[in-house]
């Protein structure tokens, strides 16, 4: 998308991205968070160097 926005200057009016939102208590928050990564990630493999700035991708 980024390429077609930027590169190609497309216009992004119409696209839409699926994701999946999960909300968890603050209180489990960083036990559980890297698990529902690990468990629900089955087509792009995810390493342990994909959670190195896990405290810095919480909203």
């Amino acid at each position: 998308m980024s390429n077609a926005r930027f590169k190609d200057k497309a216009s992004l009016d119409n696209i839409y991205i699926q994701m999946k939102l999960t909300e968890v208590d603050a209180a489990i928050a960083n036990s559980i968070i890297p698990d529902i990564s690990r468990s629900s990630n089955s087509q792009n493999k995810v390493s342990e160097a994909d959670f190195f700035r896990f405290p810095y991708l919480r909203l």
